[in-house]
């Protein structure tokens, strides 16, 4: 699948995280996307986890097994559903917000179980993860959050010290 040739830089970032996101969910079954910037760099999203970047290089190389900053953006992608106003939802927020300085690379995607398309993407990873964690085992509260392949239910400071744990763990 290739995305096209102009995308300017400033997209790249974000269409890599979307459809990495979309590889894990199971949404799109592709073995291989290249996106080229404007730039002609080049972003090659490949097995559903590696991440390549192979800056002013046409040829498609083999990835190697190399950390790569995009992989921990990913890795580091924190999976909010809520309803933007019941008072664990609005919590977490303020919670989110207060530890952004300790957590610079944390990435928090949000989604508002009330816009078109949250509920499906929401009920798949439900089915895919099975149990929550937090004050419901069975996904009754909101906010819903998925970070680091676990999955919690409401917010309180069980579900607090969890994340905390899970940010912490490199």
């Amino acid at each position: 699948m290739d995305l096209g040739r102009s995308i300017p830089g400033c997209l790249i970032a974000l269409i890599t995280t979307s459809i990495i996101v979309l590889l894990l969910s199971g949404c799109i079954s592709e073995k291989r996307i290249t996106i080229t910037s404007s730039t002609q760099q080049k972003i090659v999203i490949e097995n559903r986890t590696n991440v390549s970047e192979d800056a002013l290089n046409s040829t498609n190389e083999t990835l190697d097994e190399t950390p790569d900053p995009a992989n921990e953006a990913v890795n580091n992608t924190l999976l909010m559903f809520h309803n933007n106003r019941g008072p664990m939802c609005l919590e977490m927020l303020r919670w989110l917000e207060s530890i952004k300085i300790d957590h610079p690379t944390l990435v928090v995607e949000e989604h508002i179980t009330t816009e078109a398309g949250t509920r499906e993407l929401l009920n798949q990873l439900i089915a895919e993860y099975g149990v929550s964690e937090g004050m419901s085992e069975n996904f009754r509260y909101l906010p819903i959050t998925f970070y680091r392949g676990e999955a919690f239910s409401g917010f309180n400071n069980e579900v607090k010290i969890r994340l905390k744990e899970l940010m912490n763990k490199q």
